[in-house]
């Protein structure tokens, strides 16, 4: 089953199969531990970085995370919801934004100039998110205290945004 996403349009992704584990893992001539992965042998272990798009592609079968799906199952307002998933969707795009420049700083395989670049251009994009989180952040404590939400409230709605 090919699973494509217009992010990774290009990229189909082919589900992996039970069978075929074992079999990649001897190709590559790993060797796996009795819980069937490498933790063993931590240098052995690739880094894989999924993209926005393929995190959609792997939520539930409601297309969302447990923490968004609990957001929207809660009983606060609407207003004070959609700031929540808003505040929770720029934070994940942070992470991410943050792993693209650990790997812009550490890619020795690009010249310095672009590299340079690059990194410059993840900064610009990580002070974009920051700048939204904080105006999302300001604009939810003000519906809360318009609404007059108490302080067992707030700290549901902060421990629910974390996604603790």
């Amino acid at each position: 089953m090919n699973i494509t996403s217009p992010v990774a349009a290009d990229f189909p992704m082919q589900a992996p199969t039970t069978e075929a584990a074992p079999a990649a893992g001897a190709q590559a001539g790993t060797t796996q531990s009795a819980s069937g992965t490498d933790a063993d042998k931590p240098e052995e272990q690739g880094r894989i970085t999924v993209s926005h798009g393929g995190r959609i592609l792997s939520k539930s079968d409601s297309g969302k995370d447990p923490a968004t799906q609990a957001i929207e199952d809660s009983n606060y307002p609407e207003e004070i919801k959609k700031l929540m998933i808003k505040i929770r969707e720029l934070q994940a795009q942070l992470r991410e934004k943050a792993a693209e420049l650990r790997d812009a700083a550490g890619d020795q395989t690009t010249p310095p100039r672009q590299r340079e670049m690059k990194i410059t251009a993840i900064r610009e994009a990580v002070t974009t998110i920051t700048s939204a989180i904080r105006s999302a952040t300001t604009t939810l404590n003000d519906a809360m205290t318009v609404m007059r939400m108490s302080s067992d409230d707030r700290k549901q709605i902060a421990t629910m945004i974390s996604g603790a």
